[in-house]
């Protein structure tokens, strides 16, 4: 079953809790808050650093740490250019800047270089489809807790322009709920996460979450791969039969390559040295 959020002031120990989510429509606005909405010392994770223009706002604004990813190498490489023509460590404002080549769905991946971020800012393409949108949201905040994320959306924007009223959900009772908030052992919230994400409508994201399934040898990685080996879609039927067979040898398994991400819908892995060392 999918597991529930906790986000807001009402959100219960366990769960996101007190997380402000706000969201903009431009650059402009994004940007300014790069600039303006990190305290001194807070560590920031920038999903989707483009070609750098906030990430070097973000460095710049008395952060203590600001880790930036993106799905694309190119963008990764004109991030790091934005920033070594700004000046390098000395734009940085004294934050430790790492750049990464990552998917924003991998939150295992992001965990493992940010373990708690204070600040969120996350910009997948503005003018994004609202499902991309709201599913990159649902995996910070299962993932996470930031004091506040900021997201870029025109959609949602506008969703939320309009909305004018809002029923909040009954405060939770405090206290762990099975299929709710997050482990707080790494292995076992990368396997929540990749079993929720398995759940989704889109085929990209299920071809994903099947192939990351396919390196666990826990009960119930090949549980949901015996399911997904059933999917209306071809392509997950594919990568989850396969991963149901190799399952019990995954853990002995090499890496598979960017070939074959690229084959079967999903964003490549970082190669080695993709992750650009603290500036």
């Amino acid at each position: 079953m999918a597991r529930g959020l906790a986000v807001g002031p009402a959100a219960a120990a366990g769960g996101a809790a007190g997380t402000a989510i706000v969201v903009v429509a431009t650059s402009t606005r994004y940007r300014q808050l790069a600039r303006t909405l990190p305290a001194a010392g807070d560590t920031v994770l920038e999903i989707g650093c483009s070609t750098g223009e906030a990430t070097r706002l973000l460095a710049a604004s008395g952060a203590g740490a600001v880790v930036a990813v993106d799905v694309a190498a190119e963008m990764v490489a004109r991030t790091r250019a934005a920033v070594a023509a700004a000046g390098g460590a000395a734009a940085s404002g004294g934050a430790r800047l790492t750049v990464a080549r990552l998917d924003g769905r991998d939150t295992a991946a992001l965990r493992a270089l940010v373990a708690a971020p204070d600040l969120i800012f996350v910009d997948v393409g503005g003018d994004a489809r609202l499902d991309a949108v709201a599913l990159q949201l649902r995996q910070c905040l299962l993932a996470f807790a930031p004091r506040t994320l900021v997201l870029r959306s025109a959609e949602l924007a506008a969703v939320c322009a309009a909305v004018r009223e809002v029923e909040a959900p009954a405060p939770r009772r405090a206290g762990p709920r099975r299929g709710r908030g997050r482990s707080a052992d790494p292995q076992a919230h990368a396997l929540e996460s990749l079993l929720d994400l398995s759940h989704s409508a889109a085929v990209p994201n299920r071809v994903f979450a099947a192939r990351r399934l396919r390196r666990s040898v826990a009960a119930a990685a090949r549980e949901r791969l015996a399911e997904l080996a059933g999917d209306p879609d071809a392509r997950v039927r594919r990568v989850a039969s396969l991963g149901a067979a190799d399952a019990a040898d995954a853990a002995d398994a090499a890496p598979e390559g960017p070939q074959a991400d690229a084959r079967d819908g999903a964003a490549a892995p970082d190669a080695p040295g993709e992750i650009c060392p603290s500036m």
